[in-house]
């Protein structure tokens, strides 16, 4: 993305579709318009999904685009961007490709934009007193009622735990399921479960 941005960004352009954000935000990191054509394949939505190799034929379909001219024309000079990216938005790949070989010492070497990688907390199995809300998971009886709910929490101390959310206890079951608001970072308590599993109350 270091090398496309500014006056000289490739004419062709093939930005990673699987979600709206991801071309958008590529987008906006090269300063290219609204209208700026993202794709030379016609984008992941139309290729089928996610695990269809979509990258490798965009890679083909990008040499064929810049052996055919790119958009310079017939015998036109021509550069193609590839920016694919993985995780949650963590992951960043990008292949600049062109007509003629750049001069050795233009070649860029790989680099590393990702944060150095913290170890992961502990997660304890069983715990009681105070924890904060991450995640959670609801699913639902076939009538339209919740069935339970599962939580994945973090400890005051910074570990993790999981933690279930009873069907009958209606006001934590409100708070996660609420339109309006997330409940992601509220603070609420564990308590033993009656089935052996230690339960979440908001």
């Amino acid at each position: 993305m270091r090398a496309a941005a500014g006056p000289d960004a490739p004419e062709l352009l093939e930005l990673y579709t699987c979600f709206p954000v991801v071309p958008k935000m590529a987008r906006r990191v090269l300063g290219l318009p609204g209208t700026a054509p993202i794709s030379v394949t016609g984008g992941l939505t139309f290729h089928g999904a996610p695990f269809n190799s979509f990258m490798a034929h965009a890679a083909a379909m990008m040499v064929r685009r810049l052996r055919d001219g790119g958009s310079a024309g017939e015998g036109g000079g021509g550069a193609g961007l590839l920016y694919g990216q993985g995780g949650h938005l963590t992951s960043h790949h990008a292949l600049l490709l062109g007509r003629d070989a750049a001069p050795a010492d233009a070649m860029l070497r790989p680099f590393d934009v990702n944060p150095p990688q913290r170890p992961p907390p502990p997660v304890i199995a069983e715990a009681q007193g105070r924890a904060r809300l991450e995640s959670v998971t609801i699913p639902f009886n076939p009538d339209g009622t919740p069935a339970r709910g599962t939580a994945v929490l973090r400890r005051p101390d910074g570990a993790r735990t999981l933690a279930s959310v009873a069907a009958d206890d209606s006001a934590t079951l409100a708070l996660l399921m609420a339109p309006d608001r997330s409940a992601v970072g509220h603070e609420g308590r564990l308590v033993p479960g009656a089935d052996g599993l230690q339960r979440w109350v908001a």
